[in-house]
């Protein structure tokens, strides 16, 4: 066998494998399937639709409220002890006024704890489990202080009691007030 001929039975074996690879592939005609996407008759699209209206929202939003949502480490999130339900103070650490040191204080009191990470309810489990972001319950005014604080300095969460009602101070600690040993009480 010549080199001719073998080249033109290797073109003529890679377009059958091709016409075959693309037959099998492509169920119902449709090429952009793929192959282990199983196929749902009408009422199972259905059925997913309105499951999917359902599950949109696993928490509800009291009215005039709404849900924002911090990036927090283990020691913002009072190490992973914030869970949904709970209720926290915001404490911003601000590096303004310009020109004065940097001061802490507490940006929003008695804040509704909507979700931790991707976790909606509190579940029997006592694991503490990984988290970076947590969802606050709160009103426009409130989530935009808390938008322009977590852009310009930085928030932390305080847990708060169980049965506390009490509002909190609106403190505010300065460098110097440390420095100092000023602090309110």
């Amino acid at each position: 066998m010549n080199t001719k001929k073998i080249w033109i039975l290797a073109i003529f074996f890679g377009l059958l494998m091709s016409i075959l690879v693309y037959t099998l592939t492509s169920s119902n005609g449709n090429a952009n399937q793929t192959l282990n996407e199983p196929q749902l008759n009408e009422q199972e699209i259905n059925d997913q639709e309105d499951l999917g209206m359902t599950e949109k929202f696993f928490f509800e939003i009291q009215p005039g409220k709404r849900a924002i949502s911090i990036a927090v480490n283990e020691v913002q999130s009072v190490s992973r002890f914030v869970k949904p339900g709970s209720y926290v103070d915001v404490v911003a650490i601000l590096p303004f006024p310009i020109g004065e040191h940097t001061s802490a204080r507490i940006l929003l009191d008695d804040i509704k704890v909507l979700a931790v990470g991707k976790t909606f309810q509190i579940e029997n489990d006592e694991r503490n489990e990984v988290y970076e972001m947590v969802t606050l319950e709160v009103t426009p005014e409130e989530g935009t202080a808390l938008a322009f604080a977590k852009e310009i300095g930085v928030v932390t969460l305080m847990l708060r009691g169980a049965d506390e009602q009490e509002t909190s101070i609106r403190t505010k600690i300065s460098f110097e007030d440390l420095v100092k040993g000023k602090m309110q009480r």
